[in-house]
């Protein structure tokens, strides 16, 4: 999922198996975007940067979300912020996301 400059709210989602070549293989969030997310899964995605979930310049929300055995090539197997990008994480899991080729364990 691609959001550019929208706010919307997700609730109970699953972003499961999904890959992107470059940013965000769940969910790429850009240009001031302020997404909400609550209860939402996202295990085995896969990209460049952010393999569950990339963040450039926008504020998103996430309470109660689990990151789980996502990978990416660079940066932020689970999540990956850049450029004045401050998510912000309530009650959240990080677990078994990768990066790289070795699958060296980051979050």
């Amino acid at each position: 999922m691609s959001n550019e400059g929208s706010n919307p709210t997700l609730i109970q989602c699953t972003f499961k198996e999904n890959s992107a070549e470059q940013y965000g293989g769940g969910i790429e969030n850009a240009h001031n975007n302020s997404r909400r997310l609550s209860h939402c899964i996202f295990t085995g995605n896969s990209a460049q940067y952010g393999g569950a979930v990339c963040n450039y310049n926008s504020n998103p929300e996430f309470k109660n979300c689990v990151f789980s055995k996502n990978t990416c090539v660079e940066y932020g197997g689970g999540m990956y912020n850049f450029i004045n990008s401050n998510a912000t994480l309530l009650n959240c899991t990080f677990s078994g996301n990768t990066r790289g080729e070795e699958g060296r364990e980051q979050e």
